[in-house]
């Protein structure tokens, strides 16, 4: 869904008040915090405020369209919170995943699987299981590593690096970019049947 520049939900903490208001009782904050209590300034706020409830609970990948600073890592979460899943919220940015060990960052290794592997490791996907895994600025992210996070959602299974075991992939996709995918795909930044698939 694409996020209105400009135009980002607020808090209602972070919204003055034009007058004094009663301090709440219970200062326990509610499930789905973010959701419900973001405070929408234009009709496009919103519409993807709206969008967001709607598609909390269904288990398909979710792709945020916005410039830096419009709240995708913010409407991430409340996508999370809202969903009812248990497990937790991992806010990656994909160009920051090292080069030299990006595929072992994402799927994990195992033990001995390259040099320095003295031990197993699981990889966001296994860490983000039951929950929600948000890649961020996923146009930075090599292509070739695309094509592995492809073959995980069509599967729904993914091998850690070293392993031909079969690891469920259990965590929803959320992805995070600042230009539009078919633009990416035209630029060679995104592959046109990951694309299609997120």
């Amino acid at each position: 869904m694409t996020l209105p520049h400009g135009n980002r939900a607020t808090p209602r903490a972070q919204r003055a008040s034009p007058g004094p208001q009663p301090v709440p009782a219970d200062p326990v904050e509610p499930a789905s915090t973010i959701l419900n209590t973001a405070i929408a300034a234009s009709e496009g706020t919103i519409r993807a405020l709206e969008r967001i409830h709607q598609y909390a609970r269904a288990g398909t990948p979710v792709v945020f369209v916005g410039e830096t600073g419009t709240g995708k890592s913010y409407f991430a979460r409340g996508l999370h919170e809202a969903s009812g899943r248990r497990g937790p919220f991992l806010d990656v940015t994909a160009g920051e995943l090292d080069p030299g060990l990006a595929l072992s960052q994402l799927f994990g290794h195992v033990r001995g699987s390259f040099t320095g592997a003295v031990g197993s490791r699981p990889g966001l996907l296994a860490e983000a299981a039951g929950g929600t895994l948000l890649l961020d600025d996923f146009h930075l992210m090599k292509r070739s590593l695309q094509a592995m996070l492809l073959r995980a959602l069509e599967r729904r299974v993914f091998h850690p690096v070293g392993s031909d075991r079969d690891v469920p992939l259990a965590c929803r996709i959320v992805v995070g970019m600042s230009t539009a995918p078919d633009l990416l795909v035209a630029r060679r930044r995104l592959l046109p049947d990951l694309r299609f698939r997120l």
